[in-house]
């Protein structure tokens, strides 16, 4: 067993959710890392929504002061104890511009120096048949045992205890409906307006 590629979590994906749990184990000082595929984290914002706007709100004024009944309105920022990371600070607008969100989480993992290995694409991820301890003190704790392998794209391997996937919707959902292949996806929808002017638009789903 290789345990300088082994960890306690291994996180697939650096997108929101992958980041938040991130946040939350590096503050309990767990032995995790995150792999993201892109070269920076969110990079699902890069392409998605295709209109470059968030359809989560940014409401940075509620009229309350209560922290958590503001957090239940601000729809973009990830939690943490520094109010001063809040995605509210970066724009006023209701509907921010999805670049934004790209910055804010790389902004966010950078700030709190979290375990991101960023270009790293993991395949082959399988159960271990015999889970495997990686410490042989008597102190071990249930998660230092290797129970899943996975690869990356140079074939590097790497073992864990739990293994979390926070990669999202990551391909098209496509109807078995008949002419379906004459339509076009909303991944691939042009973004140039005057291509749907005076024209008949049929929209599914």
């Amino acid at each position: 067993l290789d345990q300088a590629h082994f960890h306690d979590y291994c996180i697939i994906g650096a997108g929101p959710a992958g980041i938040q749990l991130a946040y939350f184990l590096h503050q309990a000082k767990r032995d995790y890392i995150v792999y993201e595929r892109s070269s920076q984290a969110g990079s699902f914002f890069i392409n998605y929504p295709r209109h470059r706007q968030l359809i989560s709100i940014n409401k940075r004024n509620t009229g309350e002061k209560n922290r958590k009944f503001n957090l239940r309105h601000d729809w973009n920022s990830l939690l943490s104890n520094d109010d001063h990371l809040r995605f509210t600070h970066r724009s006023k607008k209701l509907f921010p511009s999805a670049d934004l969100m790209v910055n804010y989480l790389n902004d966010f993992y950078r700030h709190h120096n979290l375990y991101i290995q960023l270009n790293i694409t993991i395949k082959n991820l399988k159960p271990l048949s015999e889970q495997t301890t990686t410490c042989s003190s008597k102190d071990c704790s249930f998660l230092s045992t290797a129970r899943f392998r996975m690869n990356d794209q140079y074939d590097n391997s790497y073992t864990c205890g739990i293994v979390i996937v926070a990669t999202g919707l990551s391909i098209p959902n496509i109807p078995p409906i008949d002419g379906i292949d004459l339509a076009v996806g909303y991944e691939n929808v042009s973004l140039v307006t005057e291509e749907f002017e005076n024209k008949s638009v049929l929209i599914l789903g």
